[in-house]
């Protein structure tokens, strides 16, 4: 059956992404050494396709869509590990980067709106105005 976490999800609950996604990462059971990157798990898991690490493997400038304002997203942003838009009737683009590729974006799975898997990024460099992440991860939360 599904994983516990998809479970969650399409129960309502909401789950935050504030880097890449850890279902990517092979690891040794004993070890914890890094063996693979799988960009292909997050299909299984969560439905979402992620393109292979040749075309999408960068630091992107993006820009926020209608529905990443109305969740609270208002800045420019570095986005990393974007994904295509194509990915279903409850995919929600909240940020583009300069390829047309979503680099925010929530996936619902049934809950109220603003559940799902929520993708956003933090930038590495600079403090961070973390009142719109804020927003953007308590849209939809207790409704």
């Amino acid at each position: 059956g599904p994983a516990p976490i998809r479970r969650y999800l399409e129960r309502g609950g909401k789950v935050v992404l504030l880097g890449p996604n850890p279902v990517i990462y092979k690891t040794d059971a004993v070890t914890g050494e890094l063996l693979d990157i799988d960009t292909t798990a997050p299909l299984a898991v969560f439905g979402i396709r992620y393109p292979a690490p040749n075309v999408a493997n960068g630091f992107y400038a993006s820009q926020p869509t209608a529905a990443g304002r109305a969740m609270g997203l208002r800045s420019f942003s570095i986005g990393y590990q974007p994904i295509e838009l194509q990915q279903g009737e409850r995919f929600t683009a909240l940020a583009l980067d300069e390829f047309g590729m979503a680099s925010a974006w929530l996936m619902g799975y049934g809950g109220p709106p603003g559940t799902g898997l929520l993708q956003l990024s933090l930038p590495r460099q600079d403090v961070a105005d973390l009142a719109e992440i804020q927003a953007a991860i308590e849209y939809g939360v207790g409704w």
